[in-house]
């Protein structure tokens, strides 16, 4: 109907263990909206047991999916929404239960078993959802005819599944992907283990060792890296993926000829097939992670156990939950409420205005529309410096000896009626939405020049001086085209009296930095895709170095000429 929404309806579930030692165990079902800014017959009973439970849970779905319920917004405005079940987070246990599907299959497609792992060129077809759906309502004729039909479709027999009567879902197409135990725990486990075997733990350790220090990069001095995941995906970084792992299925059998591995059929590697669609439907992963499910159960399960007696504790759990919810949501209108009245106390209209009723006065103006921002000249960079300099006055002397021992001959040489500089020992900038989709959180990153120094205990900290890319004036928002890499070896201003004398009739520059050329970038390597340079030199092979003055640019931090 026009005016109408889908809401849709979010359900994780994970058995987790209540007590240290003992068997207390639980079974939580978490459900939330995505609307919001990641013996066989006694498995076979609680597989039914499973499904009639989460059939009870979701029944007011199958009317509110369809004719809508009043949802009142934030804007306070209600509306008709419509709770249509979307996606169903789980680890791989999970994912059969759920599915109906049976161990060593895909709860996504038909793949057969001994095709596991082996290539992601093919694409195998979905599960016939109508199919299986047909084979269930055989139910109303027998167990014997049930358990045939569900046999041809690829599923166990259970008897009337949650998801069967909901409406506008396809559960095959609801399961997401699990990145905590499919890749973290499964796939990237693994090549780390085939790659230790193939190379030895020390070579994979010396090549993280030589990794430089950086404020975005998380090293693991003893060996192992982290994993970041995109905050936003788009249409080549979802090309990307696929053909990392088309590259990973050609080259995969390396493993193979050096012993390390039998086969590949590993239902973790073949579930890697699934994540572009995946995020096409649902975002990026971090909107179904079961990270999440992990750390409600610490929240809603075991730290609710914990506060009961021990006996009978469902019913304790319960009223604790809900007296916290009561608490946590009073905590929010309190500071709601503080906030206001911090804004009012601060308007210069607020004492002035005193024709507002007090129930005018106690909500807080709504704003209707943003202001927006305008697109001609964006700011996509903030650089920040402290205040006060790292060195307040560093001498040339000092400033060649410890910052740029190279080329002090040649800087000595050039006169000057001034011979100290204020020097800052780093520098702070932010990548404001770097990607340009209104949607990614602010990247904080940090460029140092500092030398070797001696800690509050005598200990020597060796010196950092971090590559940067300069900006000769011909960039474009994405690419290298324009920048050339350069080692940072010192930040400094010059003072009033040194900017007057050397800049009388235009307008002195702020902060300046002394970097070391490399060579300009050339075409990327055929083998490993990345670009090879060097430091530049003269004809006596001294490096080649510049004062370039510190700006701020549309895609990264840079220092242009």
């Amino acid at each position: 109907m026009p005016g109408a929404t889908i809401i849709p309806i979010i359900i994780s579930s994970d058995k987790t263990q209540l007590t240290i030692f003992g068997s207390k165990t639980t079974y939580p079902v978490y459900m939330t909206i995505g609307n919001l800014p990641k013996d066989a017959s006694r498995r076979r009973t609680l597989a039914n047991l499973f499904h009639a439970c989460m059939s009870h849970t979701l029944a007011p779905l199958r009317k509110a999916g369809i004719d809508g319920i009043e949802v009142i917004s934030g804007d306070g405005v209600a509306r008709r929404g419509h709770p249509i079940f979307a996606m169903y987070i789980g680890d791989y246990p999970e994912q059969l239960l759920v599915t109906c599907c049976k161990n060593g299959t895909c709860p996504k497609c038909t793949i057969p078993r001994e095709q596991v792992g082996d290539t992601t060129g093919f694409r195998h077809p979905s599960r016939d959802l109508e199919q299986i759906l047909e084979a269930l309502d055989e139910y109303d004729n027998s167990l014997s005819v049930l358990s045939r039909a569900c046999r041809a479709a690829g599923i166990k027999p259970v008897v009337n599944p949650f998801w069967q009567d909901l409406p506008y879902i396809d559960i095959f197409r609801s399961i997401t992907p699990d990145m905590l135990h499919q890749l973290y725990q499964g796939v990237i486990k693994h090549l780390l283990a085939w790659l230790k075997a193939a190379y030895s733990p020390e070579e994979l350790d010396a090549r993280c060792w030589r990794l430089p220090p950086n404020h975005q990069i998380r090293l693991f001095m003893k060996g192992i890296t982290s994993l970041q995941r995109y905050p936003a995906h788009t249409a080549d970084t979802l090309n990307l993926l696929q053909d990392a792992l088309r590259r990973f299925h050609v080259n995969k059998d390396i493993f193979i000829q050096l012993g390390i591995r039998l086969h590949f059929r590993l239902l973790k590697l073949h579930a890697l097939d699934h994540y572009v669609d995946s995020i096409k439907l649902f975002g990026t992963t971090d909107n179904y992670d079961t990270q999440y499910t992990e750390r409600l159960h610490i929240d809603f399960a075991k730290d609710a156990y914990r506060a009961t007696n021990h006996k009978d504790e469902f019913p304790q759990m319960t009223v604790w939950l809900e007296r916290r919810e009561k608490i946590l949501r009073h905590e929010a209108y309190v500071h709601w409420r503080l906030q206001h009245l911090t804004a009012m106390r601060s308007s210069p209209s607020s004492s002035s205005d005193n024709s507002l009723s007090s129930a005018q006065q106690t909500l807080p103006p709504v704003t209707v529309a943003s202001q927006p921002v305008s697109a001609a000249d964006p700011e996509w960079t903030r650089i920040k410096i402290t205040k006060w300099p790292s060195v307040r006055a560093l001498s040339f002397d000092t400033a060649a000896e410890r910052y740029a021992a190279e080329v002090e001959h040649a800087s000595l040489s050039v006169r000057f009626h001034f011979r100290k500089v204020a020097a800052y020992h780093k520098l702070k900038f932010s990548l404001i939405d770097a990607q340009r989709l209104g949607i990614m959180d602010t990247t904080q990153d940090v460029a140092h020049a500092r030398p070797s120094r001696h800690d509050k205990h005598g200990r020597q900290v060796p010196g950092r001086f971090d590559t940067v890319l300069i900006n000769d004036g011909t960039d474009r928002h994405s690419g290298i085209q324009g920048y050339e890499v350069a080692q940072l070896q010192l930040v400094f201003k010059l003072s009033a009296r040194a900017c007057e004398d050397l800049f009388p009739d235009v307008l002195a520059p702020g902060y300046l930095a002394y970097v070391e050329r490399f060579t300009p970038f050339t075409a990327p390597d055929a083998v490993h895709g990345m670009y090879k340079v060097k430091r530049r030199r003269n004809v006596d092979g001294a490096r080649l170095a510049s004062v370039v003055e510190l700006v701020m640019s549309n895609l990264l931090v840079t220092y242009q000429q």
